[in-house]
This record gives structure tokens, sequence and C-alpha cells, in this order.
């Protein structure tokens, strides 16, 4: 499992990284040009544009300097290892790492089963009386708010499955340096999760908060970010919003007798006759 620890600290995506890793484990040079370069300049390695350090588990440490692209050859770039003799590898070699740590965060933030969910607090800034809380009682649910009422699981579990996994479109910036470009000066929700997570001396409760801004470009989907000054701005697709934006009514269970029709003996209905 590997972590980013800069610029910012964060897990990372497997499928992502891995690949990353693997393709310099196998690194090959397409062809050596000179063994002792006179003028780094000529390969753009006097100012290289990318410098990679690779660290192995027997402490050995590589650095692979990555210069410009070869002339008539657009495919490859000029690169050294460990300062040594100039040669030339794919130009894609480092394309992932070209394209920076955004590209490297976890495209899943969190992934929590309804059974583990133990309380969820919304906060509307968009509609403010359709905040509220909703907290695990037994195998049901209490909500509090506008109003107080019992929640049947059945009719909470659609939006606690759709909360509780919060996976993102994209990673928009590693900070958030202007609040108004990405709304969250003036944010649609912010949401509260409250879970159970299995722990080495048994089960831990977390608790993270989302803070949903505006709307990305010509889209339906939103920024949004972990409520923490150090966490990056991501998107979150449409269809989570709607559910952060669930109304306290569309919870309460809609049937509102339980009634054995076999045991019904009279029906006597009043009014204006038709």
């Amino acid at each position: 499992e590997w972590k980013l620890i800069a610029p910012i600290a964060s897990a990372t995506d497997p499928q992502t990284l891995d690949p990353l890793v693997s393709q310099f484990t196998g690194l090959q040079a397409s062809e050596f040009i000179v063994e002792q370069p006179a003028q780094l300049s000529e390969y753009g390695l006097d100012q290289p544009r990318l410098t990679i350090q690779l660290t192995f588990s027997n402490n050995r440490t590589y650095t692979l300097e990555m210069g410009k692209p070869r002339p008539g050859k657009k495919d490859e770039v000029f690169a050294r290892l460990d300062g040594g003799a100039v040669f030339t590898v794919a130009a894609n070699t480092t394309d992932r790492v070209a394209a920076g740590p955004l590209q490297l965060l976890p495209q899943t933030v969190w992934s929590v089963a309804p059974n583990a969910i133990r309380a969820v607090e919304i906060t509307r800034f968009d509609q403010p009386n359709e905040s509220f809380t909703l907290v695990a009682d037994g195998t049901n649910w209490k909500l509090t708010g506008p109003f107080t009422a019992s929640v049947p699981f059945l009719s909470a579990q659609p939006m606690l499955t759709q909360l509780g996994n919060l996976t993102t479109t994209k990673y928009e910036a590693l900070s958030v340096t202007d609040p108004a470009k990405y709304g969250f000066d003036k944010p649609l929700v912010k949401l509260r999760l409250t879970y159970t997570e299995k722990a080495a001396d048994g089960e831990r409760t977390v608790t993270k908060s989302l803070v949903i801004g505006g709307a990305t470009t010509g889209a339906f989907d939103h920024y949004a970010k972990l409520d923490d000054d150090k966490a990056p701005v991501f998107v979150v697709p449409a269809a989570y919003l709607a559910a952060a934006q669930t109304a306290p009514l569309a919870l309460l269970d809609r049937n509102l007798l339980f009634l054995d029709s076999s045991r019904i003996a009279r029906i006597q209905i009043t009014g204006e006759k038709p």
C-alpha cells in the first residue's frame, strides 16, 4: 500500500499508482547516446524536466533525470541515471508522473456499508429548513430537525447507501486558495457521516465531514472537499448531491395503516354525493 506524503498527505489510488511503479521496475533505454556528455544543455539535462528518485527496500537509491525530446524522434526523450551516460527512453515513460499528484489520489473518498453508519447530519445552506440529523435507533432510525420522527430502515437505506459511497469523478486542486472559485464561500450542503470500522483492538467510531460547493462549468456535478483546510478539491456526481439533498419528509414511512383485510367487516364512507 502506497501513501502520498508530499505535497499533501493522502492515500493513493492503486489502479493509477501500481502501473506507475511497475514501469520503472523494467525501465529500458531506447538507445545510448553518449557516455560523458560535454554539454548537458544539449540534452535538456542541465535543468531536467523531471527528476525521479527511486528508493528500494535494500536502501539503494536511483535518480532518473528526464530531459528534452530527441530531435527527429518526438516519441523519445533524453535521460540519464545517477548522473551517468545519456540515453533515450520512450516519451510516454513518465506520462503518469508528469500528470502530477492529483492523478494519484484515490477515486473512492469513502466506502461505508449502510449497517456500519451510525449517524448522518445534513446541513442545507440552500434550504435551512430541510436540514436534519438521522441517528441509528436499533434496526431503524430516529430523525430530528424540522420535526422528530421514527424512520424505518428500508426507508433510509437508499439514501444511506448513496451517501456511504463517495466516489469522485476527478480531482480539481490540491488545496483551496480561493473558496469562491469552487463555491465554498456559499456552500450548498455540509454532510457529517459517523460510522464504525474495524480496528486492531475491535471497532472504532469515525466521523468525516464533506462540504459541497458550486457546480462545475457546464455540468450538473459539483465541487466538494472534506471539511479540512488542507483537503484537496474534487468533483462529486450530481446523484450524490441529490442524495445529500433528500428532504426529511421523503424518509417517513408512507404506510399509514397496517390492517388485515380479511378481518374488515364493514366500510362506511360519508361525504358529498357525486
